[in-house]
């Protein structure tokens, strides 16, 4: 596979490392109402670079539409399709104006735009399965690209945090062990293989009013991983603040920082991103 379009898979990844309510608990749960649409304004600045073999570096923006569409609800079960519209990638242009660029930035634009997603999700926001709608019309690049778009709502689900079992207090915290092994695999089409099972993620909540709940994500691990006979590793941090509303347990905003730094032989790559997300009115 072309180095690009690794970088393409590399990138997403880390992207990728995200209605109706009735009387008022005392417990966070989600709570969608069938065939109403859920619509997110969402935007990313990131900053790609490589050193060793192959040296250079990208700074683009990502502006996109998020649309949220619940389905039927059984039990605590609730199905929903997830799609992005808008989507608008902006490359800032490099002082090395003969620099080839490390990001195939079309296929990074035509993965987001093909991306339609069928999930089940718990009360607790948690994805119980999820998959591609549209996979047979994709190419290859597309749907390598798109696959990887899925792995954070495959570990988490699609407002980014699995909501706490336990009463709602201040300062209540809890962990979340994610699927990190299988969603690798499965969004880089077994081109890169980890033996970690699970990636822990950390979650708090740091604001409480009658209205709303305000929950911290952080992750601050490493994993080693092989791409063919090599081997490498990467080390992951992010923290981001989830603003949801109390009684049905929908996201009203997000912001997200990350940091990803990944060495494979003679080759390390590093990438820091920035997300925000709001609810539109």
């Amino acid at each position: 596979m072309p180095a690009r379009n690794l970088t393409a898979l590399a990138i997403v990844a880390c992207l990728c490392l995200a209605s109706c309510g009735g009387k008022q608990s005392n417990q966070l749960r989600l709570s969608l109402k069938p065939n109403s649409k859920l619509v997110y304004d969402r935007q990313t600045e990131a900053q790609i670079a490589l050193t060793g073999l192959i040296a250079g570096e990208d700074r683009f923006s990502i502006t996109e539409r998020r649309i949220v569409l619940p389905e039927e609800k059984v039990g605590t079960a609730q199905a929903v399709v997830i799609r992005a519209e808008q989507v608008q990638v902006a490359i800032e242009p490099n002082e090395d104006t003969e620099a080839q660029s490390l990001v195939a930035f079309d296929d990074l634009r035509e993965g987001l735009e093909a991306l339609e997603a069928a999930m089940t999700v718990n009360d607790r926001g948690q994805a119980q399965s999820a998959a591609l709608k549209n996979i047979e019309e994709m190419s290859e690049i597309t749907r390598s690209v798109a696959t990887a778009l899925m792995g954070d709502y495959k570990m988490i689900g699609p407002f980014g945090v699995v909501f706490p079992e336990a009463d709602l207090k201040k300062g209540l915290a809890w962990t979340w062990d994610a699927s990190y092994s299988s969603s690798i695999a499965e969004s880089t089409r077994g081109v890169i293989e980890t033996e970690a099972e699970t990636m822990p993620i950390n979650f708090e909540i740091t604001g409480l009013t009658k209205d709303r709940v305000t929950i911290l994500r952080k992750i601050d691990g490493s994993v080693a991983f092989k791409v063919g006979d090599r081997d490498g590793s990467s080390t992951i941090q992010s923290e981001g603040t989830f603003i949801f509303d109390r009684d049905s347990g929908v996201l009203q905003s997000s912001s997200l920082k990350s940091e990803t730094v990944t060495s494979l032989g003679i080759i390390s790559f590093s990438m820091t991103a920035e997300t925000t997300e709001k609810l539109a009115p």
